[in-house]
């Protein structure tokens, strides 16, 4: 592929754009993703923290359709993908 092929592809509609982004993503192993994907500490160090505290206090969980009407009253407002 060369850079005028990929060029090309920022002028495909988004769905198609979405797609081969997804299919790209898809081909990367699962190794490739972790090393991809990592966190800093200090980002590991706050998730570690969050997740001892639900831990700790379980009946402080909710359910992110709850999350969602809280920070989002409005339905319009409301992202509808991810859950």
């Amino acid at each position: 592929m060369t850079r005028e092929d990929v060029k090309e592809l920022f002028n495909l509609p988004a769905e198609e754009r979405q797609e081969i982004a997804q299919a790209l993503w898809n081909s990367v192993g699962p190794e490739e993703k972790v090393r991809l994907i990592s966190l800093p500490d200090w980002q590991r160090s706050i998730l570690r923290e969050r997740s001892a505290d639900l831990d700790r206090n379980a009946s402080d969980e909710q359910p992110w359709d709850e999350v969602k009407e809280e920070l989002w009253p409005k339905a319009e407002d409301r992202p509808t993908t991810g859950g």
